[in-house]
């Protein structure tokens, strides 16, 4: 059986980012801040903001489930409730720590858990979806996926972030009791070592999940094919040093300078819980950006980069095609619409010009018309005066020329004047 080749790829996919020239990398955050404001960077975080609300709770809801298999579902519900309430803006603790206790109270178990984190991803689904559709428009594609195909496929990917932040939620929850309840069979092993070095070292582990987490969102969700894998990328890690520093900063603001509540009253949780995840989305979106700069770079390097714009496949165009079907239908529509119409004289007549426009087009023809003939009588004369000029200037070549012909006349050798002289001259010489 012959082997199947293996598909060539361009050579911008095996540029690496220490081929880059020198400035190359100012260049790629400048124009990924002009693209992240020229596509509406910050309309695209807004609309993630609105799934994020509807994703988050049957998210929350998906992990604590899956942890309390674990049984870490309580602890784990404590962390979270921990970490906001010391990192996050007050008026956001204040609104989510009572959903947050009731998802821990009320799981379910059996058959109803199953179908309870399978619902909870379903719902939390529709975010990955409009993050897809916000790389769609960084990368200036559409979506060509089926919904029939796109919808699980959005499901899968789902599932796979969910897995992602339980194992974080994990090696953060389960690290030093693992290892006291494994030091017994482990007779000939500093435990007390491995618990220091795993206690301090897991931060740097969660922090790498955390960034293959958004590279995974960068790489799976867009109608665009990835024809190399890249396990992490720039973006990844410039959208989570964002989402670290601008949450930091946001509630350093909140809680000591905004008057979030006197201004909105009893909604000014929710607004501060939203301007939160807003900020958070718009880190996100500025780092698919920056991907998207960095591709084009490697294109810029490899000599792939004619006309400036950022080359990359979709996934898959059979939803383009139909689009551009059902686009082709509607204009074959309206063109028989309108011919209809024309045929039965149901067109509407433009309307008569008023009084005013009237007068404005007669003093615009008659001004016309007096331009031209002004100029037409400026050029006659000019003509007229040329031709005076030609005329002048004839005559007194003519009068020239007689003159010339008059003053040559005397010395001219007339013959019969010649043969006087000589008969003169003769009789002279006789007598």
């Amino acid at each position: 059986m012959a082997r199947r080749r293996k598909k060539s790829l361009p050579h911008s996919e095996y540029v690496k980012i220490r081929e880059f020239p020198q400035g190359s990398i100012a260049y790629i955050f400048r124009r990924a801040g002009f693209s992240f404001g020229a596509h509406g960077g910050t309309d695209l975080a807004a609309a993630l903001t609105y799934f994020t609300v509807l994703s988050a709770f049957p998210a929350l809801l998906a992990i604590l489930s899956l942890l309390g298999i674990f049984g870490q579902g309580e602890d784990s519900a404590k962390v979270i409730l921990e970490f906001l309430q010391e990192r996050a803006p007050q008026q956001m603790y204040s609104i989510l720590e009572g959903p947050i206790h009731q998802l821990t109270n009320g799981q379910g178990a059996g058959f109803a858990l199953i179908i309870g984190i399978l619902s909870a991803l379903w719902s939390a689904s529709g975010y990955v979806g409009s993050f897809g559709r916000a790389l769609n428009n960084v990368y200036g594609v559409r979506e060509g996926r089926p919904g029939w195909f796109l919808k699980p496929y959005n499901v899968l990917i789902t599932t796979g972030v969910i897995v992602l932040v339980v194992l974080m939620m994990l090696m953060f929850l389960l690290g030093a009791s693992v290892l006291d309840w494994v030091a017994p069979y482990m007779p000939g092993v500093d435990i007390e070592l491995i618990k220091v070095l795993w206690l301090n070292g897991r931060w740097v582990l969660i922090l790498i999940l955390a960034v293959f987490l958004i590279a995974m969102l960068y790489t799976a969700t867009p109608n665009v094919r990835r024809l190399k894998i890249r396990w992490t990328s720039p973006g990844a890690v410039i959208a989570l040093f964002g989402m670290g520093l601008g949450g930091l900063g946001f509630t350093i603001y909140t809680n000591n300078f905004s008057k979030y509540n006197a201004t909105y009253g009893l909604i000014g949780g929710v607004i501060v819980m939203l301007v939160f995840l807003w900020i958070m989305n718009n880190m996100l979106v500025f780092g698919a950006h920056v991907d998207a700069e960095f591709e084009r770079m490697r294109q810029i390097v490899a000599g792939e980069d004619i006309d400036g714009k950022l080359r990359v496949e979709p996934r898959d165009t059979r939803a383009i095609t139909k689009y551009q079907e059902k686009l082709e239908a509607l204009s074959s529509s309206a063109q028989e619409i309108q011919d209809l119409a024309s045929g039965q004289q149901t067109l509407p007549k433009p309307p008569e010009p008023s009084i005013l426009e009237r007068v404005q087009t007669a003093v615009s023809t008659n001004t016309e018309m007096l331009r031209q003939a002004v100029s037409d009588t400026r050029a006659g004369a000019t003509e007229t005066q040329s031709s005076e000029d030609s005329g002048e200037v004839k005559e007194k070549a003519s009068q020239s020329s007689q003159k010339h012909t008059s003053d040559s006349t005397p010395h001219s050798d007339n013959p019969q004047n010649g043969s006087s002289k000589r008969q003169d001259s003769s009789r002279d010489t006789l007598f």
